[in-house]
């Protein structure tokens, strides 16, 4: 870092601030007692930044504006979500701009929590790629209906479960898929045999 992203007691640049602010100590230059009295605050305000601290999001969906969101919202409340973000659309729908910003705004080390599994996706196959998409950004995930908590070792290996029964259902449609194909290949053969009979 340089001292040029410091000026007139502030940093330039604030993303880089408060980030750097510890290495500025060790410098020469920062040893300004004015400097260090800026940087000192800079350090203890640090804490409570927003991406600084792990966050519990709560992500809540209905399918109607008809139906009622409070029980899920009131559940996730209660499990301590600093920001709720809810849908009102159809789980089998791949627009849903509620569940877009959550996964959005949560960042790593950050847990999304849902109040039960069928309101993040409509399927198995849904499930695996929002959940495997988060775990590959260092997300959480917590359902509260089925107590699956990813950041422990126990939910993890749920998880995994799933994955693999999700797997083999891709290749039971796969073998299905093929094996049907290939019998209807055996009828039009044997079809044409017939018809070369009877010519």
């Amino acid at each position: 870092m340089h001292k040029e992203s410091y000026e007139n007691g502030r940093f330039l640049n604030p993303w880089i601030g408060c980030a750097v602010c510890c290495e500025y100590r060790l410098t020469s230059w920062s040893r300004n007692p004015v400097q260090e009295s800026t940087l000192s605050n800079l350090l203890t305000a640090r804490v409570s930044l927003r991406y600084d601290e792990p966050m519990l999001i709560g992500y809540a969906r209905v399918s109607t504006h008809e139906q009622n969101l409070t029980l899920q919202t009131d559940a996730l409340k209660k499990a301590s979500c600093r920001k709720i973000i809810d849908d009102r659309v159809s789980g089998a729908g791949s627009d849903r701009p509620g569940l877009k910003a959550a996964l959005e705004y949560a960042r790593e080390r950050d847990t999304l929590l849902i109040w039960r599994l069928d309101r993040l996706g409509g399927s198995l196959k849904d499930l695996i790629e929002i959940i495997g998409g988060l775990e590959k950004r260092g997300i959480g995930f917590r359902s509260l209906q089925e107590s699956i908590d990813t950041t422990t070792s126990g939910g993890r290996l749920i998880f995994h479960v799933f994955g693999a029964l999700a797997e083999f259902e891709r290749n039971l449609i796969r073998e299905r898929t093929q094996a049907g194909l290939e019998a209807l290949a055996h009828e039009d053969a044997k079809a044409a045999d017939r018809e070369l009979l009877m010519a």
